[in-house]
């Protein structure tokens, strides 16, 4: 297998050769190699960063080492010919638009860790970032305004296309982990950001067994810290990292995931795709900060998300008296996950009218009967559901159960929207919370008591009126996704 090596600058070249020595004692003779200049190196020996004999070379191969760039005597270069150049290039040419970056430490390194050894022990995770659209590869310049005073300008814009294709990845990373995604954005200020949330929450009826959640980046910085500081023996939390800080030195809680978007300069090329096409659609934003982890650290850490962040489980020791509990000891998520998958559940929506007169309802699959004198039903929605956050102090909930036909419903209230009615044939229940016409059932609830139970909450809910609607074959959650079934006669 051919792996091209471009060494670059700076350490560059040293980083090479030991990452060279390394694979040849794992791989033996099974890989060849063929190295290049990039960067600075390359544009003093053949007057471009990315000389088209180094851009051969890197499509030949099965996979590029890439050591690094950067060289203040060339900072003062038209920006085209600017070391950094080749990162961006190498991005474009081969449409290299996910980088996965792996941070975990390994106990050897503990002690040359500035986090205390409970948190640095904690730092497990996969940061994956969008390498091929945004600010980087917007329409930028430099003008006059009408006063004639200088302007620089850089133009911020996604398509869906690029953010679906990034979700995918964070979903499918989610999935061989702890199954959960936190996506953190600026969707309150950012036009780009509120498409990459609505794609986001799309995809998400491609993934029903990923919990899939939502914060502002601020709000999202402050959380993290404050849980740091106030508990540590759950792990450290996610912090921004300062000036010219990687994100290996990102600490996370092991038992969350998040979904963190922000631009980067260094990256890995990983996974390969098309680009923009006609007749999607694109928002568009104005100039933004974006992160630099060059050596000099002079420009700011970056304040427009959108990498992914997933975190792992818990590795850390958690002391209980004089006993240790390790994850290691306890059951493997994914298989947790697995196993349980071979159970076949109902699925149904869940609505009320909240407080501020908007209709809130989510997709569930949790739904089941728990007493019958009372009688009480219970579902089980994620503590960071925002959909349950929009109807908690209701104290009253609907329950509609869906058929085998309206699989429709369920992608269609798993998506982000401001009505989720809207356009939808429905009524209200005798306790005024939204029934969705022709369901196999309904359920009218008043809210009896919640539980927090582990990273979910317990609803119970006291049956008022309940009434059944149709005769027809039930939508069915079943092996990570949604199945019809056949009757048949036992």
């Amino acid at each position: 297998m051919l792996i091209a090596l471009l060494p670059g600058d700076g350490i560059g070249p040293e980083v090479i050769a030991e990452a060279v020595r390394v694979l040849d004692k794992v791989a033996g003779d099974k890989l060849s190699y063929e190295t290049a200049p990039v960067g600075g190196a390359a544009y003093k020996a053949a007057g471009h960063p990315l000389p088209p004999a180094t851009l051969d070379i890197a499509r030949r191969a099965k996979a590029i080492l890439f050591g690094a760039v950067g060289d203040p005597e060339c900072d003062k270069l038209e920006r085209h010919l600017r070391p950094e150049q080749a990162i961006l290039g190498l991005r474009k040419e081969l449409t290299l638009f996910a980088n996965l970056r792996p941070a975990t430490l390994f106990k050897e390194l503990a002690d040359a860790s500035a986090l205390r050894p409970e948190v640095a022990q904690a730092i497990d995770m996969v940061i994956v970032r969008e390498l091929n659209g945004d600010v980087y590869f917007g329409e930028k310049g430099m003008r006059k305004t009408a006063s004639g005073r200088r302007e620089g300008y850089d133009i911020m814009s996604y398509n869906e296309d690029e953010v679906a294709r990034i979700a995918r990845v964070g979903f499918e990373t989610a999935r061989a982990r702890r199954g959960k995604l936190c996506s953190v954005d600026k969707a309150n200020v950012l036009e780009t950001s509120q498409l990459w949330r609505d794609v986001v929450i799309e995809v998400s009826a491609e993934f029903p067994d990923i919990e899939l959640s939502h914060m502002y980046v601020d709000n999202a910085a402050m959380q993290l810290v404050r849980t740091l500081r106030a508990d540590p023996r759950l792990g450290a939390r996610h912090r921004r990292a300062g000036q010219g800080q990687p994100a290996r030195h990102h600490p996370v809680r092991r038992d969350d995931a998040a979904l963190f978007a922000w631009h980067g300069r260094r990256g890995r090329p990983y996974r390969r795709g098309g680009g923009k096409g006609a007749g999607e659609r694109c928002s568009h934003a104005g100039p933004r900060w974006h992160t630099d982890d060059g050596a000099d650290g002079r420009r700011g850490a970056g304040c427009n998300l959108t990498n992914v962040i997933l975190s792992r489980k818990v590795r850390e020791r958690i002391g209980q008296s004089r006993r240790t509990v390790t994850m290691e000891a306890m059951i493997d998520s994914r298989k947790f996950r697995d196993v349980l998958a071979a159970y076949p559940t109902g699925v149904c929506v869940v609505a009320a009218q909240g407080s501020d007169g908007r209709k809130h309802a989510m997709a569930v699959g949790s739904f089941s009967s728990i007493s019958l004198d009372p009688p009480l039903v219970g579902f089980c929605p994620a503590k960071t559901s925002s959909s349950w956050s929009g109807m908690a102090d209701v104290g009253r909930f609907c329950v509609s159960v869906l058929g085998s036909d309206q699989l429709d419903y369920c992608k269609h209230f798993a998506a982000s929207s401001p009505d989720k009615f809207a356009g939808l044939s429905h009524r209200s229940s005798p306790g005024g919370q939204p029934i969705l016409d022709n369901v196999l059932a309904w359920i009218d609830c008043t809210t009896e008591v919640i539980h927090e139970v582990g990273d979910h909450l317990l609803v119970v809910g006291r049956v008022e009126q309940l009434e059944k609607e149709r005769d027809a074959l039930p939508l069915l959650f079943f092996g990570g996704g949604y199945h019809k079934i056949e009757s048949i006669k036992i």
